[in-house]
């Protein structure tokens, strides 16, 4: 496993990669409103839609296990320093979806080391690079929705910017295995602020998933996390894979846990010290061991070395990217 892909932010100009240590983004200035909604269809890598059975199967059949063993995990710096406080909500805490576990039958065992079948990996080729983030799906009425990193759809800061291409969605990767397929996305939605302007705070996307040819979505199959927005603070678990800088030939699941994580403005952070998860993985709360079911309140964005996991707070703007992605994917 390749050691991850560093991505600075910043508005008007092509993203550069980072060869050494964390750089903060510094966005410029824009008259864009951030919390309005960017979207794309999803292209294949020669840029053809992907809408058909042909081009979903060519999504599909793009990743082929050398190249999700090849592909390097995207990490996006800019996240502030963080300190101790109360969140910062914009609004009540609003539950908007619940957890859902699987319509159809499946063997739990498929998985033995995941601890949560709903959060998976996001493959996509960014800039001609093979990159992976993790994900998970989201509780929707359609069933189709998966959450992430708005970088894990589209590079940020530049809305001339390609959004990523070839996507899909492995849920419960285990060690080279997929025990639930492989979910070409179809539909990718983010901020104005994340896509324009680069702002962590905005740091947040959403996805459609093609169904199955029996019409079977990804949440009948693995089931989904619920969503929601302006949570107070309480006990946090992150899930998500590793970024491939602990000597793994493959990335696995991992969490971590905080009883009392830190907020600050448009952040959330908790202490994670024994692995690096990799940016894209759902932070849960009431996240029952023993049904692998939580809510969303938030995304990471990056974890830094120092042992501390941060990512981007779901506040009530979230609300509104979930109901446009809900009503515009099919279903």
């Amino acid at each position: 496993m390749k050691p991850p892909l560093r991505w600075s932010a910043a508005a008007g100009i092509t993203l550069a990669l980072i060869a050494t240590g964390p750089v903060n983004a510094n966005p410029a200035p824009t008259t864009t409103d951030p919390d309005s909604i960017a979207s794309s269809v999803a292209l294949t890598k020669s840029n053809r839609m992907v809408a058909s059975d042909e081009t979903i199967n060519e999504v599909i059949e793009y990743w082929t296990p050398e190249r999700m063993n090849n592909a390097v995990p995207l990490e996006v710096e800019g996240a502030p320093t963080a300190t101790r406080q109360a969140p910062q909500p914009d609004g009540p805490p609003t539950i908007v979806s619940s957890p859902v576990p699987p319509s159809t039958t499946h063997n739990r065992n498929n998985a033995i080391n995941t601890r949560s079948i709903a959060v998976g990996i996001l493959y996509f080729v960014s800039h001609g690079e093979d990159s992976w983030c993790s994900a998970s799906t989201v509780s929707s009425a359609k069933g189709r929705l998966i959450s992430t990193a708005g970088h894990c759809l589209h590079p940020g800061g530049d809305k001339n910017a390609p959004w990523h291409s070839n996507v899909v969605f492995v849920p419960a990767f285990d060690s080279g295995k997929e025990p639930y397929g492989k979910w070409a996305i179809v539909h990718k939605w983010s901020f104005r602020g994340w896509t324009e302007n680069g702002k962590y705070t905005h740091n947040i996307g959403f996805a459609e998933t093609a169904a199955a040819g029996d019409g079977t979505t990804v949440v009948d199959r693995v089931g989904a996390h619920g969503l929601y927005v302006n949570a107070p603070v309480q006990k946090t678990t992150l899930v998500g894979y590793n970024g491939g800088l602990w000597g793994d030939d493959d990335p696995n699941q991992y969490t971590c846990e905080d009883g009392s994580p830190i907020h600050s403005v448009g952040t959330i952070a908790i202490a994670c010290a024994a692995v690096m998860i990799s940016a894209g993985g759902p932070y849960l709360i009431n996240f029952d061991a023993g049904s692998t079911w939580g809510w969303l309140t938030g995304v990471a964005r990056s974890t830094n070395l120092t042992g501390t996991a941060y990512g981007t707070y779901f506040d009530t703007k979230v609300r509104g990217l979930y109901d446009d992605a809900e009503e515009a994917s099919d279903g």
